[in-house]
């Protein structure tokens, strides 16, 4: 009988393969403990952060996989890669669309490599993911900064007019619309006027809107 074990050499090759076949099979939870495995030994490798993101999404863990994403894009853009970065945050928020902090990132390197219109788009779709009536504080604050980044698009003002108008801040949506007229298209009137008579029904919000949609006023 042995008094000591022999203890197995780690084999960074064998993990890695090993893993990957795991993670093509479907076995998420293997591959995922095999690929920690690694990561403990190399817990600056980048790339492997963004390979356990997504599985630890796949075992209920939505923190740590957000933490991991996040790891795995600052690693990136250290090393000067904004562009995969930004796939990164993207992944992100297909795994995670309700992580509010993975869309303001992905805005934010859009910013950064200036793409303000890019930015914006995205806060909008992430905006449309917080409708419910706990998360409007969530959405108000994505449009908030779509807004900050480009305070002439209309969409982004008149979305956050919206949802204003529906946790009570009717003065602040109605405040909100006014502001939104001079930059406003004829087809964006008849919405704002619109919006408007729903915030303050009466005849003179009605007459506005009935000029919105005969003469585009």
């Amino acid at each position: 009988m042995r008094i000591f074990e022999r203890h197995k050499t780690f084999d960074r090759s064998q993990s890695l393969r090993a893993a990957s076949e795991a993670k093509a099979k479907g076995r998420h939870k293997k591959a995922l403990l095999l690929y920690q495995q690694v990561l403990k030994a190399e817990p600056g490798n980048t790339a492997l952060y963004r390979e356990i993101a997504p599985l630890l999404v796949r075992a209920r863990k939505p923190q740590e996989a957000w933490s991991s994403f996040r790891v795995a894009a600052e690693g990136f853009m250290r090393q000067g890669f904004i562009e995969k970065a930004i796939g990164i945050y993207r992944e992100a928020t297909h795994f995670l669309p309700r992580e509010s902090a993975a869309w303001l990132a992905l805005a934010e390197l859009q910013v950064q490599r200036g793409h303000p219109e890019d930015a914006v788009t995205v806060l909008l779709q992430a905006s449309r993911h917080f409708r419910s009536r706990s998360r409007r504080r969530e959405a108000m604050q994505l449009l908030g900064q779509a807004r900050e980044i480009s305070p002439t698009n209309f969409d982004a003002g008149f979305e956050l007019a919206r949802l204003r108008g529906r946790t009570g801040d009717r003065k602040g949506a109605w405040r909100l619309l006014s502001e939104l007229q001079p930059i406003a298209t004829r087809k964006q009137r008849r919405r704002m006027r619109a919006a408007q008579f729903w915030l303050s029904p009466g005849p003179i919000s009605g007459w506005r809107w009935a000029s919105a949609l005969l003469f585009g006023a």
